[in-house]
């Protein structure tokens, strides 16, 4: 693949790494919303900050619009590279395109998910 078919296809990860960074955040926040919000007493001595549900809410918020925002920008590139990949005469080759430019999938985990795995890939692990 040369230079500018490889740009071409990577344009799309820094956003799908984005959002699903975003969302992980988004998960850690709403476990810590679900939690009980009394204050933990130690021997420690903190700072007089303390988070209320109410930060939580207006981070929770914008954390949303964020990954809104990010999947509204990233759509047309992500149809893009769809589009070109579909148009492959290969179904594994689109499978593993897919998998690797759009679903951020490692090589390695390629391997094992797809069942027919051809010697190049095999090769590209080692």
């Amino acid at each position: 693949m040369n230079q500018v078919k490889r740009e071409f296809m990577l344009q799309y990860l820094p956003y799908a790494r984005q959002i699903k960074r975003l969302t992980e955040k988004l998960k850690v926040l709403e476990q810590r919303m679900e939690s009980v919000h009394s204050p933990q007493l130690s021997e420690i001595p903190r700072g007089t900050r303390r988070y209320s549900l109410d930060d939580d809410m207006a981070r929770y918020d914008e954390l949303m619009k964020r990954v809104r925002a990010l999947r509204e920008e990233a759509q047309p590139i992500r149809d893009e590279i769809l589009n070109c990949i579909d148009c492959l005469p290969e179904p594994q080759a689109s499978q593993v395109l897919e998998m690797r430019f759009i679903d951020d999938v490692p090589y390695r985990r390629h391997c094992n998910q797809i069942v027919h795995v051809s010697t190049n890939c095999k090769a590209l692990v080692r």
